[in-house]
């Protein structure tokens, strides 16, 4: 959260609005613009939907494995640390990992 990193003090919201979904069964590719840091760039992300189940209230819910990689320093991210054995500290590639459930309204 620090200014090398996300800068919340400055930045406080990241967002994610999708252009365009596509499914093929129980799987979606979702694309859409993600900002970070007031960058933004297009991401692929790849969705896995669950069937239809009951959920802890008895409610009917939906699973969704979410999952997308990007680039950190094309949204600024940049920080890092060289190694005294080579390389770096940090990678450039960030997983995007999220587990959502949604309820039926």
């Amino acid at each position: 959260m620090s200014p090398d990193f996300f800068d919340v003090v400055q930045f406080p919201k990241m967002s994610f609005i999708s252009t365009s979904v596509k499914r093929n069964k129980n799987e979606l590719d979702i694309k859409g613009n993600l900002t970070i840091k007031d960058v933004t760039k297009e991401v692929d992300l790849k969705a896995t939907l669950s069937d239809l189940a009951k959920g802890m209230e008895s409610e009917k819910v939906i699973g969704i494995e979410l999952l997308g990689k990007i680039n950190r320093s094309d949204f600024g991210l940049v920080w890092n640390v060289a190694l005294e054995t080579g390389g770096v500290l940090i990678g450039d590639t960030v997983t995007i990992e999220a587990f959502l459930e949604i309820k039926e309204a």
